[in-house]
């Protein structure tokens, strides 16, 4: 007669097989189920990706991880309301992380009176850290095509992908014009793209 599996063993069999999407999926279910086992696997997978849209917008490490720790509160507040079909798991929560880090960045404008267009340029950096987070969520696959690039191709897209830096910043770290490197990356993820979709 056998043992009757662990709810542990019960998960970790459910999940085999699955995507990474249907991983966050089950896991953000069972923390509307008050699950913390699956609280802490889901801030284990996707606590980087989201402290990177932190620090895009609030450009302080501190409070990146203040906002960050925030973000996790709501995604458990508000885990029993998602729902799959109308969105992606990660999409999901990185609009979770990039609206707590704007409300954060609103706040001290209010007390520091800092202009609207300054305000702008943060929401753009959080949108495209976050579409870049959303991006990666195909890193398995992306990476593998990476490691086949040139030594400078793989240094330049590391600089935003994995560095987390606005196009400005790793331009002028790599001594190159922002216009250039822009250009730059947009051929490189062109080609990956094409052997993303030829594979």
């Amino acid at each position: 007669m056998q043992n009757p599996q662990s709810p542990q063993d019960q998960v970790s069999q459910t999940v085999q097989g699955l995507s990474e999407n249907e991983m966050l999926s089950l896991d953000i279910g069972l923390v509307g189920d008050l699950d913390r086992e699956a609280f802490q696997r889901l801030y284990a997978r996707t606590s980087s990706k989201l402290f990177a849209i932190c620090l895009a917008v609030t450009r302080d490490h501190a409070a990146a991880e203040d906002v960050l720790q925030e973000s996790y509160l709501k995604i458990w507040d508000r885990a029993k309301g998602y729902d799959p079909e109308r969105n992606r798991p990660l999409a999901w929560m990185c609009a979770i992380a990039r609206n707590a880090a704007i409300d954060w960045y609103r706040a001290r404008a209010r007390h520091h009176h800092v202009s609207d267009d300054h305000l702008n340029l943060q929401e753009s950096e959080a949108a495209a850290a976050d579409d870049r987070i959303i991006a990666m969520n195909r890193e398995d696959q992306v990476w593998t095509a990476v490691s086949d690039l040139d030594a400078e191709s793989e240094q330049e897209l590391k600089s935003i992908f994995l560095l987390g830096l606005t196009y400005p910043e790793a331009a002028q770290r790599l001594g190159l014009p922002v216009a250039t490197f822009k250009s730059r990356v947009r051929r490189t993820v062109i080609r990956i793209r094409r052997k993303l979709a030829d594979d």
